[in-house]
């Protein structure tokens, strides 16, 4: 049986956390991005934490010049993800839309139909 507490114990991840490892992974609202498995998706998720954090991460991710850590990069999580990561961006390919703002909006706030109806 799963638990939101358990899930956040076993994954170091909460509800918004889960919603943007959905969206690196792909599910009923995005293809996700390709190249990203649950333990990349994961530690991207841990290191970027936020919305705008997986524009930056996208962006680092498409920026083929760079090798490696960016120098204005002082957050020791990201600096460290980017590190370990850095021949793997050149095997992720982002959907167009990636991080969409429509998608964040569908798995954050849910349309839940409650009837008993069959």
């Amino acid at each position: 049986r799963y638990s939101l507490q358990g899930i956040h114990e076993g994954l170091g991840c909460g509800p918004s956390e889960l919603c943007l490892l959905a969206m690196c992974l792909g599910c009923d609202y995005s293809v996700g991005v390709r190249g990203v498995g649950i333990v990349n998706g994961l530690e991207a998720v841990r290191a970027f934490r936020t919305l705008e954090g997986m524009r930056e991460w996208r962006q680092w991710a498409e920026a083929f010049r760079l090798r490696g850590v960016a120098e204005k990069d002082n957050d020791p999580v990201r600096k460290a993800y980017k590190e370990s990561h850095k021949n793997y961006k050149l095997q992720m390919t982002f959907p167009d839309d990636f991080p969409s703002v429509e998608v964040w909006n569908c798995l954050n706030t849910p349309v839940v139909d409650n009837s008993t109806e069959r």
